[in-house]
């Protein structure tokens, strides 16, 4: 197995540009950029590429990276790709080998970043939580970004989760909503992916679509005072919509769930344009 997996991977790696050789102490697979000789190859930042598995059939890799910390010791500065569901040894190899090449890019684009990007195009900024794990996006127009988390906003995140990872081991973004007070609010307003990976600039696009019709939706509605949650009647309207949104509805547009678009499943929040009602109904 160990003839098949490494001369897959090899392959996989001089498509992607890259370069790799095998390390017999270790037992692993060295990655690095094609300019670099495998002699100075453990001198600066590298890829160290595992698998386990039954191959070609069903396997899992970890590309995890490294540079020197005064030899004989080496410290992890991330990890650039692990397989989220086992498949066949060439469609991993190609995966992994793609993540790599990305990690070695200049500049690095991130998962994070393409999803700014498509964020971007609908006039919108996300703020991220310093830790890499979400960003946030206010829903109130003109919130200060040291604000946006402490009150009413969509978070989104990557199942994996994190929003540093490369765009081949993309898992498919989900996000949330939050209340004033910078709490969650019901399940996820958009999710993709069941675990396994993602198209991340397809799926990029999809979320920051159905993030910006959020928005547009809530900065468009009249002009409301702040709801106090001291107020008894307030109060009771705030549980309205919260348990519209944990009934499966939506507490923005004040929809229940068995209202929503019959052609999408989603509420008023959303523009519908392109629906298309079941022929069943």
């Amino acid at each position: 197995m160990f003839d098949l997996v490494s001369t897959t991977v090899f392959a996989a790696l001089t498509e992607a540009g890259m370069a790799g050789h095998w390390h017999d102490d270790e037992q692993l697979i060295v990655a690095y950029p094609a300019s670099v000789s495998p002699a100075e190859a453990l001198d600066r930042e590298h890829i160290v590429i595992d698998w386990t598995g039954t191959a070609p059939d069903s396997v899992e890799f970890s590309a995890d990276a490294w540079e020197p910390d005064g030899r004989p010791d080496f410290t992890q500065t991330g990890t650039a790709y692990a397989t989220p569901v086992p498949r066949a040894l060439d469609l991993e190899a190609v995966q992994c080998a793609k993540a790599v090449a990305e990690w070695f890019a200049d500049p690095v684009v991130t998962a994070g970043q393409v999803l700014l990007e498509a964020l971007a195009v609908h006039g919108l900024t996300a703020y991220t939580d310093d830790v890499g794990m979400s960003y946030a996006i206010a829903l109130e127009d003109g919130v200060a970004p040291d604000r946006v988390r402490d009150g009413l906003h969509l978070s989104v995140g990557d199942r994996s989760p994190s929003i540093d990872r490369m765009p081949s081991a993309h898992t498919g973004w989900t996000v949330c909503v939050h209340d004033h007070n910078g709490e969650p609010v019901g399940g996820p307003v958009f999710s993709t992916g069941d675990g396994g990976l993602v198209d991340c600039a397809a799926d990029s696009a999809a979320a920051a679509r159905a993030i910006a019709d959020r928005v547009r939706a809530h900065r468009q509605r009249p002009a409301t005072r702040p709801l106090d949650p001291k107020n008894p009647r307030d109060r009771a309207e705030i549980v309205e919509h919260l348990e519209l949104e944990l009934t499966g509805g939506c507490g923005f547009c004040d929809l229940e769930a068995d209202m929503m678009c019959a052609g999408c499943g989603r509420c008023n929040c959303h523009r519908h344009d392109d629906c298309v009602r079941p022929a069943s109904q």
